[in-house]
């Protein structure tokens, strides 16, 4: 997990360099759309190094990098995993997708704070609840299925397994497990292409 300004960065920087040593490499489609969500997804590492670097003051930078561009970077993750690399066209699924994303710019407008956990991650927005709730869960699980969704079977694992952590910890701080996972992505296709 990143639990400090400095894992935070080091993991988007790795995570970056990978993803854009791989797309230099002659790709198959499906691995380039691999590389090209794990830099979508290592993104959330940026912001969580702005908010560790502001240690979470609630001010117009953290209600920015809360409200603006973390809920974009989310959004963009599942735009492009259900639309780009699954090309997903039913009607029914858009409106479910749709109506999910702007859930996330809902629940993430306002402020980060530190989770109060034992590794005082960053929790986002509204989600400073720590009691898990079945809401809470399922919005957690739409998410997994939205990202995981059509992904080869080492990426599904992954996050099944970070959901399972999540859903443990009560979704607080969870953001720092994009760390983990985009760390563990990016060696993982590192290895493989």
């Amino acid at each position: 997990m990143c639990f400090s300004l400095e894992v935070s960065l080091s993991a988007g920087v790795v995570s970056w360099i990978i993803g854009l040593y791989l797309l230099t490499k002659r790709l198959t489609t499906t691995q380039k759309h691999n590389v090209i969500f794990l830099l979508i997804f290592s993104s959330i590492q940026f912001a969580d190094t702005i908010l560790w670097y502001i240690k979470m003051k609630k001010n117009n930078i953290n209600y920015i990098v809360t409200s603006l561009v973390i809920p974009f970077i989310l959004s963009l993750q599942i735009i492009y995993n259900m639309f780009f690399i699954n090309k997903i066209n039913n009607p029914y699924i858009i409106i479910l997708i749709v109506t999910y994303i702007m859930y996330i710019w809902k629940t993430l407008n306002g402020y980060s704070i530190d989770s109060k956990n034992k590794y005082s991650s960053p929790t986002w927005g509204t989600f400073d609840n720590p009691e898990p709730s079945v809401y809470k869960l399922s919005l957690g699980l739409v998410l997994l299925v939205l990202l995981s969704y059509g992904r080869d079977e080492f990426t599904r694992n992954i996050l099944c397994i970070t959901f399972l952590i999540s859903a443990l910890l009560g979704y607080r701080g969870v953001g720092s497990l994009w760390c983990a996972i985009s760390t563990v992505l990016s060696l993982y296709y590192l290895y493989k292409y």
